[in-house]
């Protein structure tokens, strides 16, 4: 060897001079610079005579830190660009949300008020009360927990918690929404009334209509439940006749309660029929149409209140609070 030339090879020192020269290039994606800037760093660091065969060592050596840099600062800067991409798409969630939230907000202000009493023993009663509590509250915070949340949302970033947060905020005002509007319809104008009643009464009439197309499915006929169905079919209906009614008469405020009452039970019914008959059919083979059997188990109460079924929506309130 050569005196006062070194190996070619560089030494540890020399590998973390040569790595430090692209970081900032590398880190930032800049992959043409940091390469150029390992390059330069690799001639500066080693001072052997380029003969041609340390020359090809320090080409070699140049193209293994190369790739040793691009192999550790690659999947740093791709997890980078997801997290910021995750945190964007938070950020226009979180601004749709708050959207959301003003908006019905906005809406629950300009719905005026009912007020029922809290009739002892009368579940509907008890959840409409519990509704109306609820819309105060949230008139009252005025959706202030979400301010700090948009914030952040503009600063440093909004976070996977805060997002989930927001979230909830808005689907529980756009539910209490739904829920007042229900409330009102229920005893407000005789039209809009009119209309919250035959949302309740059509949302059970489908229901039956399911248990019939059951029923003409083969061996359901033969379960032990199907007598209970076609009962059930024919006092039912009846029944949402009478029910019907009773609601073009405009109810009073007691009275609404009452009717909503008698319907809620009426469901209950039809909800334990259904459930009763697919689990008989499952016991029993019986292969029902599988998107009538996704239909019923649709219609069935879940923990998820669908917003076009009034009783579902009652139901929530009912859990939340209508118990306490």
């Amino acid at each position: 060897m050569i005196p006062g030339a070194t190996s070619g090879k560089p030494n540890q020192a020399d590998q973390d001079k040569i790595l430090e020269a692209g970081k900032a290039d590398f880190e930032a994606g800049d992959y043409t610079d940091g390469i150029s800037a390992v390059a330069m760093s690799t001639t500066e660091n080693l001072r052997a005579p380029l003969d041609q065969k340390i020359a090809l060592s320090i080409v070699f050596g140049v193209l293994a830190l190369i790739v040793a840099v691009l192999v550790f600062f690659g999947p740093r800067k791709k997890r980078r660009n997801l997290l910021q991409a995750a945190a964007q798409k938070r950020t226009k969630q979180a601004e749709r949300w708050e959207s959301s939230i003003q908006q019905d907000l906005n809406a629950l202000r300009r719905i005026p008020a009912t007020r029922f009493d809290v009739q002892p023993g009368n579940r509907s009663a008890l959840t409409l009360h519990e509704i109306q509590v609820r819309r105060e509250q949230a008139l009252a915070s005025n959706g202030s927990p979400t301010t700090s949340l948009v914030d952040a949302s503009a600063g440093a970033g909004i976070s996977e918690a805060q997002a989930q947060q927001l979230e909830q905020q808005s689907e529980h005002l756009s539910l209490l929404r739904r829920a007042v509007e229900l409330a009102r319809g229920l005893q407000g104008p005789a039209s809009s009334s009119v209309k919250s009643w035959n949302q309740i009464i059509e949302q059970h009439r489908g229901g039956l209509e399911l248990l019939v197309r059951f029923l003409d499915g083969d061996g359901a006929a033969q379960l032990d439940i199907a007598p209970r169905l076609r009962t059930a079919i024919v006092t039912h209906t009846d029944a949402l006749d009478q029910f019907h009614e009773r609601a073009k008469s405009k109810p009073t405020v007691q009275q609404a309660a009452e009717l909503l009452d008698d319907l809620w039970v009426l469901r209950d019914e039809l909800d334990s029929l259904m459930d009763g008959a697919l689990a008989q059919a499952e016991a029993a083979q019986v292969k029902a149409e599988a998107k009538l059997v996704e239909q019923m188990r649709s219609f069935l109460p879940s923990s998820t209140a669908k917003t076009n079924d009034p009783i579902s929506v009652l139901r929530t309130f009912w859990q939340d609070g209508g118990k306490h």
